[in-house]
């Protein structure tokens, strides 16, 4: 048992006890003056980390740059000293970090190195500067005889730390955690079977890091956030040619393809790698790929006219796209209007060629290949290259041959398949629903899925799959919603018993609550043991509200409590599709994430 009084604790005037203390932050703090002995500029704006100015340094030899606290406060040795350093354009040199008394008297230098090009975070424990009592400021300083080119520094601020006071300020009740051994058992059953398995959670037990996940995570929460696992996915990346770095948007806008730059799957994994994140990627499975000329759509008009809806192509103003639809239903495409068909072996020479630059997963390279991106919609999202529904066979035998491909290329990669959207696709393939068919009609696919992946391994002699992956969204909260019903909504994650009468999805595939955590279980535990379990998409709506900040909170809380392996936050961050970084960090969602993953700063 630990029993944790509550409370709100305020110390005045010890650096980091109440932090964090902000020493520069697009100026610098009241109390602080520029004491340095080299040329600066404390409102930058040629390299700026965040905010709208940084302060620039130019080192002759020995000089330093000196941020001075003339009226000295109180040190807190279990702090940390946070600041972000660029490099500048001139070669890795070192500096020498010092930190100063209330006399002014430097103590134990703590040597770093610049990063050329780039801005890297450094967290200095103050113990580590043999500095007690007062603190007077601290100083970066050329460690060289030599001078050396322009570096950038900004955001330093002091956190963590304090010491408890023996009477807090005000109180609270109690809070009383049990740690002791117990575990929780659920049943869950096949409802194309009528199998029931127990699934059991046995506590305590680790959280993985992987629960914390984004997609296309932004620069910024990357590094703050290190969110465990970034995946590369969605509909945009299905069609994701490596050679050209040009992919086509699909049903989400006007089935344009979208030109980028070669290297943008290069420079995912470097910033994945560089934040302590994993990479999961998605490798095209549709049988399409973008060909060389971004000026195309999968429906140039006037050919196909009438549509529904049309644009113009955002890089050929005089080519309008319409959006596949005709009175609401999807219309045939010609594939090579825009693409050039691929198979398995352009997958396996895409993770060649990520293996021949950042090493295999075994040694610092992507870690998780993902089999496409939501097959089941395939015949919508995609329609200009997919005229029907896929069925079951063609689902699976994608996965074994695509993750064949990527065994070939690493051996240590994990794969992760088969990215099912959610609702029905779990139980019956759009091309079964559209005929009618129900659990009970045909086997549950995810079991049947997983069966087959298990047998195709043991052929292979290798398992072929790592984690099963699915999305998962509840539509009653995802497009709207109340409040009420989205704080409610999570129960769709665990809970055999909520089961609501307005989702059909629950009431028809299922017979009991969607509980798609121990459901997804259940099926592993009995189709292929050992598999782990991933949500690779999934989002409950309104992140930019109190309620869905809660809410986004409570699964999060849920994810580590199911021992769910990985789960990604589906809030890619495109100019075209999403809002603005600095406006999504700051959306109450993100705020939730930060009381796992950073909550004191």
């Amino acid at each position: 048992m630990v029993t944790i009084a509550a409370g709100l604790v305020a110390i005045s005037g010890a650096v980091g006890a109440a932090g964090p203390t902000v020493i520069y932050d697009d100026a610098l703090s009241e109390g602080y003056q520029n004491w340095s002995w080299a040329e600066t500029d404390l409102a930058a704006t040629a390299e700026v980390h965040s905010g709208s100015t940084a302060m620039s340094v130019d080192y002759g030899p020995w000089e330093g740059l000196y941020l001075a606290q003339p009226t000295p406060t109180s040190l807190d040795a279990g702090a940390t000293l946070e600041f972000w350093l660029h490099g500048g354009s001139g070669a890795a040199a070192p500096l020498q970090v010092v930190l100063v008394n209330g006399s002014h008297q430097g103590g134990t230098a703590v040597s770093i190195t610049t990063s050329p090009g780039q801005w890297t975070k450094h967290r200095l424990p103050i113990a580590d500067f043999d500095v007690s009592g007062s603190f007077g400021g601290l100083w970066w300083q050329n460690a060289t005889g030599h001078d050396r080119d322009t570096i950038y520094i900004d955001d330093v601020r002091v956190v963590g730390g304090g010491d408890t006071p023996d009477t807090p300020a005000a109180t609270g009740p109690g809070l009383t955690i049990d740690l002791g051994a117990r575990s929780l058992t659920r049943t869950i059953t096949d409802p194309a079977s009528g199998q029931a398995t127990d699934v059991t959670v046995e506590f305590p037990h680790p959280i993985s890091d992987g629960v914390y996940g984004l997609n296309f995570a932004a620069p910024s929460l990357l590094d703050e956030f290190s969110p465990g696992v970034n995946r590369w996915g969605g509909n945009a990346v299905e069609r994701y040619n490596h050679l050209n770095g040009t992919t086509n948007l699909g049903k989400d806008y006007y089935f344009m393809n979208n030109p980028g730059e070669v290297g943008n799957d290069h420079r995912f994994e470097e910033d994945n790698d560089a934040a302590g994140a994993d990479t999961l990627l998605t490798v095209p499975a549709i049988g399409w790929v973008a060909g060389n000329d971004a000026a195309r759509c999968g429906y140039p008009m006037p050919g196909y006219a009438p549509m529904d809806g049309v644009q113009p192509h955002f890089l050929d103003g005089g080519l309008l796209c319409g959006n596949g639809q005709r009175n609401g239903e999807m219309v045939d495409g010609t594939p090579e209007t825009t693409s050039i068909p691929v198979g398995p072996e352009h997958t396996r020479a895409w993770v060649a060629d990520l293996v021949a630059t950042h090493g295999s997963a075994a040694n610092g390279g992507v870690e998780l290949y993902a089999v496409g991106n939501e097959p089941g919609l395939w015949h919508e999202t995609h329609a200009d290259v997919v005229a029907e529904p896929v069925d079951r066979a063609t689902i699976i035998n994608t996965n074994v041959d695509h993750a064949t491909a990527i065994k070939a290329a690493d051996p240590t990669a994990a794969v992760a398949g088969p990215v099912l959207w959610s609702g029905f696709s779990y139980y019956v393939t759009s091309a079964e629903f559209a005929a009618g068919k129900r659990p009970g009609d045909v086997p549950t696919f995810v079991g049947d899925y997983l069966s087959q992946m298990s047998a195709a391994g043991d052929a292979a002699g290798a398992r072929l799959l790592d984690t099963l992956a699915i999305n998962f969204y509840d539509d009653r909260v995802y497009w709207g919603g109340s409040d009420e019903l989205r704080l409610e909504s999570t129960k769709t994650l665990w809970d055999p018993s909520y089961a609501p009468d307005d989702w059909w999805v629950v009431r028809d595939f299922v017979g009991e609550g969607t509980a798609v955590i121990p459901r997804m279980q259940s099926l592993i535990n009995n189709n292929y043991p050992g598999t782990e379990l991933s949500i690779t998409e999934y989002n409950f709506g309104a992140l930019n509200t109190l309620a869905g900040g809660l809410t986004q909170a409570d699964a999060l809380g849920i994810f580590g409590r199911e021992g769910l392996d990985r789960a990604m936050l589906w809030d890619p961050f495109n100019e075209q599709l999403s809002p603005p970084e600095a406006e999504f960090a700051n959306t109450p969602a993100m705020w939730a994430y930060r009381m796992y993953r950073n909550y004191d700063g």
